[in-house]
C-alpha cells in the first residue's frame, strides 16, 4: 500500500513538473507571436505614414522610399516569424491536449508525455535560441514603452477623472506585466532547456547502446 502511494506521488510530481515545463514553453511561443504581430502592425503603420507623402507629391521621394523598402523587408521577416510561431503553437497544442488527457496519473501516460515533449523539443531545438531572443526583445520593448508612459500616467493621476485614471493604469499595468513576462520567461525556460538537453543526451545514448546490443545479437 505504501509503495503504491509513493508510486502515485512520484507520477503526480512528474506530471506537475512536465506541466510547468510545458507552460514555460507555451508562454515563450506566445510572447514571440505577440512580438512578431506587434512588429508587423507597427511596420505597416510606418509604411503607410511614409508612402502618403509620395502619393501626395506624385513622385518618388528616395529617403522615404528607402525607409519603406527596409520596413517592407522587416515586415516580411516578422510576418514569417509570426506564421512560424502560430504553426509551432498549433503543433504544440496537440501535446498540451495529450497532457490534459493524462490526468489520471498512469505511469505509461507520463512516459508517453515525456516522449512527445522530447520529440517536439528535438524537432525545434535549433529555434530555441531565436525564441528566447525574440521573447527578450518583446519584453524589452514593452518595458521601454511602460517607462515612456510614466510621466503621462502621473499627469493623468494628478488631474484626470477617476475613469480616465483607472483606464490609463490598466493599460500601463498590462504593458508592464507583458514586459516583465517577456524578460522573465526566457530565464525560466533556460532551466527547463537544460533538463531537456540532458534527456535528449540520455535518449541518444540509450538508442546507441540498444543498436550495439542488436548488432551484437545478430
Amino acid at each position: 500500500m505504501v509503495r503504491v502511494f509513493r508510486g502515485e506521488n512520484m507520477i503526480n510530481e512528474t506530471f506537475n513538473r512536465l506541466s510547468r515545463e510545458m507552460r514555460s514553453f507555451n508562454s515563450l511561443i506566445l510572447m514571440n507571436i505577440a512580438g512578431a504581430g506587434l512588429a508587423v502592425a507597427r511596420g505597416i503603420s510606418f509604411i503607410v505614414r511614409n508612402v502618403h507623402p509620395m502619393v501626395a507629391a506624385r513622385m518618388i521621394l528616395w529617403p522615404e522610399a528607402i525607409m519603406v523598402g527596409a520596413a517592407l523587408a522587416g515586415c516580411a521577416l516578422m510576418f514569417r516569424w509570426l506564421i512560424m510561431g502560430a504553426e509551432m503553437m498549433d503543433e504544440y497544442q496537440d501535446v498540451r491536449e495529450g497532457a490534459s488527457g493524462h490526468e489520471n496519473g498512469a505511469e505509461d501516460s507520463a512516459t508517453e508525455l515525456i516522449v512527445q515533449n522530447m520529440a517536439f523539443y528535438r524537432d525545434h531545438r535549433e529555434s530555441m535560441g531565436s525564441l528566447i531572443l525574440g521573447s527578450r526583445i518583446t519584453g524589452a520593448f514593452f518595458l521601454v514603452t511602460a517607462a515612456l508612459q510614466v510621466q503621462y500616467v502621473v499627469s493623468v493621476l494628478g488631474s484626470g477623472s477617476a475613469f480616465e485614471a483607472a483606464f490609463v493604469l490598466l493599460g500601463f499595468s498590462l504593458i508592464l506585466i507583458l514586459g516583465l513576462a517577456g524578460v522573465y520567461i526566457p530565464r525560466l525556460f533556460r532551466r527547463y532547456e537544460a533538463t531537456w538537453d540532458r534527456r535528449l543526451q540520455e535518449s541518444t545514448e540509450a538508442e546507441k547502446k540498444l543498436g550495439e546490443l542488436l548488432e551484437g545479437s545478430s
